[in-house]
This record gives structure tokens, C-alpha cells and sequence, in this order.
């Protein structure tokens, strides 16, 4: 998992490792996640984890439309990789 620290991207291992401890308790079939369909880096990264892009929605806010990648991975993958 990443997230924005300042103006860079970083890993945040303790959460990753939180949501796989999560998803171990609680037994979901997937880890949901969404990205702007612009972001390809982070696509990228989330592919090469093991995400793949199931759906695309949007999300407007006023008179701005978003397009997001709606992606997930199944738990038992997600609890075989590291963070």
C-alpha cells in the first residue's frame, strides 16, 4: 500500500500489513481499492501486487466528473505477498 507523504509517494508497510491482518480476521473474498484511471503508475504498482481492474465508475463532485479504476485482489493472494 501507498500513500502520499508531502508531495511523494511512499510505502506504509504497517498499514499494509494491518489490512492483511484485518482481512485474515475478518474473511472477505477480495481487498478493494480505487485509482484515477490517469494514475498509471500506481495502476502499474497495483497490478505487479497482484490487483486487477474489475470495474470503472465515477465520482462527481458540482460540475467535475472523476474516473476512477475500481480494483481488487483476492485475500488468499494478498496474504501470500509482502508488503
Amino acid at each position: 500500500m501507498y500513500c502520499l507523504n508531502g508531495m511523494r509517494m511512499v510505502q506504509d508497510q504497517h498499514y499494509c500489513m494491518r489490512v492483511k491482518q484485518l482481512a485474515e480476521e475478518t474473511g472477505p473474498d477480495y481487498i478493494w481499492l480505487d485509482t484515477h484511471i490517469d494514475n498509471e503508475k500506481a495502476i502499474r504498482l497495483y497490478e505487479k501486487n497482484g490487483f486487477t481492474k474489475m470495474e470503472r465508475y465515477f465520482f462527481i463532485i458540482g460540475t467535475q466528473v472523476f474516473e476512477y479504476h475500481l480494483m481488487a485482489m483476492p485475500v488468499a493472494i494478498a496474504i501470500r505477498t509482502t508488503c
